[in-house]
């Protein structure tokens, strides 16, 4: 790596096609005993997560405030990782050249949705149900249970066939080059794909159709999620962009995550040469636009229960921001202090950092501005769902009392928390012993694409974007 006169990782010379071979086929493959201890503790607190999950359903599904930290824990998980996808999928159809050695990492993020799916079940069976309640369903029988179930095992669906779809190139070149268990994985996968013109113009159409799908998914997800279980439980809350909000906010914590994860990757994963500077800079961009999108979806929606101070409007808003107002000790009010860590960590203090240049311009910057978006949407989901899932009262036109004691998470509940996390790492992890987390076949044709010429007392990368 090179260092431009201002200081910062001028781009190096690309690796030949000999060198993506060694790197992201034989060197990526190898399973050291640091690697094989944390999958086995991955794997056993994921266990112990399914393990409480079933305990907590053993000990009764009457009461649904017994399940708000559960809830809480579940819809930041899902909104933390389910959005990643989406930074491969978007930056493709934008036609960013710059995000081709990102792509695959975040695609691996797809294999989170059966964790997903799966501890949805303990969620969706304690709902407290939609009788006596507004909701999307009207009256139907089903609902909420059979709809979101549909709708998530779809969403989850998309996502792995779209990955599959993705690493098939890459999975006939481990057959080919590869070697131990990993070549015969990839084999019994990437049966009958040989590269032809043919498979290479169904491969680019496939990506492109199950993305747009995904995208879909993934916007009518979190719709109906944050529908279904977390403004249909309150009564009075009527808002048409709290879902919007909600899938915004998903997407700009799993941007911030996925940073965290290309610095880790590239610090102590062995691919630095891939995760440079251009990328952790085109992110902090990205980075920057969703903090201003967070601001601006929340905004529109307090403004019209700020300014129409009809009573129900009031007490969501002491609901989800400023506490009951009857407690004139303010330490005393915890949806305040929800409140204030939410807006504090992802808007304010994240905008504060990453609208400066230096900041946004480097490496570190990004991840660490990464680091306390993720805290600060842990407050934002805390707000929302802790609170919701407190409230006993059904039906009504407003809420008549805010819960003011919401206690705190036992260790069945932090034991889920722990395992949904396990639960999603382990299986990228597990992915990644097959398939490498630098898409073999998208590093190959940037390759073709991309020349280093110098430039001024270091070097620059000239694309060439044929399409």
């Amino acid at each position: 790596m090179q260092t431009s006169h201002n200081g910062h990782e001028a781009p190096g010379p690309p690796a030949t096609q000999d060198e993506l071979t060694q790197e992201l086929i034989h060197d990526a493959r190898e399973t050291g005993p640091r690697m094989r201890r944390a999958l086995w503790i991955l794997a056993a607190i994921a266990t112990l997560g399914v393990v409480a999950a079933l305990l907590m359903m053993l000990g009764g599904l009457d009461d649904h405030t017994r399940w708000k930290y559960y809830a809480v824990g579940y819809f930041y998980v899902f909104s933390l990782v389910m959005g990643i996808p989406m930074a491969g999928i978007g930056l493709r159809f934008a036609r960013a050249q710059w995000r081709r050695p990102t792509s695959r990492a975040a695609e691996l993020f797809a294999l989170a949705g059966p964790v997903m799916l799966v501890f949805f079940i303990p969620i969706m069976a304690a709902h407290p149900g939609l009788e006596g309640r507004n909701s999307l369903w009207m009256d139907w029988r089903l609902a909420p249970w059979f709809p979101d179930l549909l709708m998530l095992t779809t969403f989850v669906g998309i996502g792995l066939i779209f990955l599959y779809v993705s690493v098939l190139p890459d999975l006939a070149a481990i057959r080919d080059h590869g070697s131990g268990r990993s070549r015969g994985i990839a084999a019994s996968l990437a049966y009958g794909w040989v590269g032809t013109a043919q498979q290479w113009a169904m491969h680019k159409s496939g990506l492109g159709i199950l993305g747009a799908m995904y995208i879909a998914a993934y916007a009518t997800t979190h719709m109906v999620f944050a529908t279904d279980y977390a403004m249909v439980l309150t009564p009075g809350w009527k808002d048409p962009i709290f879902p919007a909000f909600h899938a915004v906010t998903g997407l700009q914590m799993g941007l911030g995550l996925f940073i965290v994860v290309q610095f880790a990757l590239r610090k102590w994963g062995g691919l630095a040469r891939y995760f440079e500077l251009e990328q952790f800079w085109a992110y902090g961009r990205l980075l920057l636009a969703l903090t201003l999108f967070w601001f601006y979806f929340f905004w529109s929606g307090f403004i019209l229960f700020w300014y129409g101070r009809l009573p129900h409007e009031q007490q969501v808003l002491a609901l989800l921001a400023f506490g009951d107002p009857a407690v004139e000790n303010l330490l005393a009010r915890p949806q305040l202090w929800m409140f204030v860590g939410a807006i504090g960590l992802s808007f304010i203090t994240a905008f504060l950092l990453i609208m400066w240049n230096p900041v946004r311009r480097s490496i570190l910057g990004p991840a660490v501005v990464g680091v306390i978006i993720v805290i600060g949407n842990f407050f934002d989901r805390l707000r929302i769902y802790v609170n919701t899932w407190s409230i006993e009262q059904v039906g009504g036109h407003e809420l008549h009392h805010i819960p003011t004691n919401i206690g705190y998470p036992g260790i069945l509940e932090i034991l889920v928390f722990a395992g949904m996390l396990s639960g999603v790492a382990l299986m990228i992890l597990l992915a990644s012993r097959v398939v490498p987390f630098v898409s073999l076949w998208e590093t190959r044709e940037a390759l073709l694409l991309r020349v280093v010429r110098p430039f001024g007392v270091g070097h620059a990368h000239i694309v060439a974007k044929p399409d």
